[in-house]
């Protein structure tokens, strides 16, 4: 049974939240708080398995609460989904993403995007507590095989070379003691090779901070778990489960183990997330009383940046005909995705994503499979609105063609009947002006 926990300052939108939520999902648990300092305080006590939580509160904002949910060690694994006016305010997703929200919730909201966010954040949740579970049941069986096999290295050096997992002795310089069959076939080097190795070489750059901070970690507590972006000998990146204790002074023994494909499973959920996202706030756009497609366009070079797996170094320009459009940072770039946009298959403008600084994906290039994906959706849909909002100008000009020539005809008519009998000339206006003053005169009952 699911635990949600409601954070808003106003009652009402927190009775609403809860109603929908039951409505949504009748077996979940709702628990509210009226701020920040008690949300995070509920977080601890109430361990739910996911967060709303609203962006404009008195005194400690979403952000800041945000922020301090996911630095706390017992509330971090939480998702947290931030209510946010994300269409006038489109900076306040980027300001989320750098506190830790994992989703994201735009005002009103919507039934079905509540039910899909949660559903979506939950399923994450549930696949990263058992992957927490896996590790803390394995650092339990190396503290167990430490206690029994005592201090005797040449002990743990026959364990290494049995484990079906990949297992390491490393010193406290980080250096290659030992390492196993499994290790070597999962790091893509030679035991020969991994021995003149130690754990900086191998860290990709984007987990070399953490790996670092992992290492620290271990020889100030004695043990450790992180999930690390290695480097394999033949190019490609993978990520690994990395739990390691402490055996002595200066060595540690610690098990790796490849999650590489889970990792992107959970990208996928991800961009696809951002993708639903983007795609409904433009259809919600579109979906406005008097929306114009200048205006249609102009925000949506605003959105479109936070589709990005680095929103914070992303620009956008969308050219349709002889207008163009674009962020204010937007630069020419060596970095850059396009898509056409196409209107009754013929190509009358395009859509242009890039990166101001060079961001390398393995095999990939600057851009993610799932991010050219986008930018395709967005583009075919684009030119769908394109299309319809074209078609109802022009149905409302057909139709104002003919409005005016029913009231051609009519006075035509009129001028015939009162040519044939003067004596009642000009009535018809003058019954028809004084009907339309009396109809649109304010004080009239």
């Amino acid at each position: 049974m699911p635990k949600i926990l409601a954070i808003d300052d106003k009652k009402d939108n927190l009775v609403i939240l809860a109603t929908l939520l039951k409505n949504l999902m009748p077996e979940c648990t709702v628990i509210t708080a009226l701020s920040g300092i008690e949300g995070i305080e509920k977080a601890r006590t109430e361990s739910p398995d996911a967060i709303l939580l609203d962006v404009k509160m008195p005194g400690m904002d979403g952000f800041e609460t945000c922020r301090r949910l996911k630095s706390d060690e017992s509330t971090k694994h939480i998702p947290v989904i931030m209510i946010t006016a994300i269409k006038t305010d489109p900076q306040s997703r980027v300001k989320g993403l750098e506190t830790g929200a994992d989703a994201f919730l735009s005002k009103p909201i919507e039934e079905n995007e509540l039910a899909s966010q949660v559903k979506v954040v939950l399923r994450i949740k549930k696949a990263e507590d058992a992957l927490r579970e896996e590790r803390d049941s394995l650092e339990k069986r190396v503290m167990e095989r430490t206690a029994a096999l005592g201090e005797s290295e040449e002990k743990f050096r026959n364990y290494i070379r049995r484990a079906p997992d990949g297992v390491f002795i490393v010193d406290d310089a980080g250096q290659y003691v030992e390492v196993n069959k499994s290790a070597c076939q999962i790091m893509g080097y030679s035991k020969e090779e991994l021995k003149k190795m130690s754990i900086r070489d191998l860290l990709d750059k984007e987990s070399l901070k953490d790996g670092l901070a992992h290492f620290k970690k271990l020889l100030k507590t004695g043990a450790a778990v992180s999930d690390l972006w290695h480097k394999r000998k033949d190019g490609l990146k993978r990520c690994l489960t990395v739990n390691a204790v402490k055996l002595s002074e200066k060595r540690f023994l610690g098990f790796c183990k490849d999650i590489t494909d889970r990792k992107k499973a959970e990208q996928r959920v991800k961009e696809r997330i951002k993708e639903l996202e983007i795609l409904y706030s433009l259809d919600k756009i579109a979906g406005k009383k008097g929306f114009t497609l200048d205006k249609l366009y102009q925000e949506l070079v605003g959105i479109l940046p936070q589709g990005c797996q680095y929103p914070e170094i992303a620009c956008t320009r969308i050219v349709i005909g002889d207008s163009e459009f674009r962020t204010n940072n937007f630069a020419e770039s060596a970095w850059m995705q396009s898509a056409p946009v196409k209107v009754s298959g013929t190509v009358v403008g395009k859509i242009e994503v890039g990166y101001l600084e060079e961001m390398p994906k393995e095999g990939e290039g600057s851009f993610l499979k799932e991010e050219k994906q986008l930018i395709d959706s967005i583009a075919e849909r684009l030119g769908q609105i394109t299309q319809r909002r074209q078609a109802e100008d022009a149905l409302k000009q057909t139709l104002e063609s003919l409005r005016n020539a029913v009231r051609t005809t009519i006075q035509v008519i009129v001028s015939t009947l009162e040519a044939s009998d003067p004596y009642t000339a000009g009535h018809q206006i003058r019954v028809a002006d004084l009907t339309r003053a009396i109809a649109t005169e304010p004080s009239f009952p």
